[in-house]
């Protein structure tokens, strides 16, 4: 059974990803391909923007009417680290939501005579 928590979970979902596999989308853009109703998209909007995953990214040109708010992913909203350990060296790199490395680290080891389980770093 299908609960009313289950639907807006599914919503909230489905507008992040919709988000995160475009580089901006304006709220009836995401209306559109995703047939949900503006105060859903709204609510779900204010909630991921609330939660830091989102954020407004300048407007849509428009030739009639009012520009349309741009709303894009907040790369640096969650990172992933990931760590390499070699015989000799660790490796180590952080990357944002899309992916990309941000920042990243190798270290040489050296251990210590008897072959201590404890390396000292160089």
């Amino acid at each position: 059974m299908v609960t009313f928590k289950d639907i807006k979970n599914s919503n909230y979902s489905a507008i992040f990803h919709l988000i995160y596999q475009n580089e901006k989308l304006s709220k009836q853009e995401i209306a559109h391909q995703l047939q949900l109703s503006l105060p859903t998209i709204t609510q779900n909007l204010v909630k991921l923007e609330k939660e830091q995953l989102i954020e407004k990214s300048g407007q849509f040109q428009s030739s009639v009417g009012r520009r349309a708010t741009a709303y894009a992913l907040r790369p640096e909203a969650r990172i992933s680290i990931g760590v390499e350990i070699q015989r000799n060296s660790i490796r180590m790199l952080a990357v944002n939501l899309l992916g990309h490395v941000f920042q990243e680290t190798e270290f040489s080891l050296r251990f210590a005579q008897g072959g201590s389980l404890f390396p000292h770093f160089m």
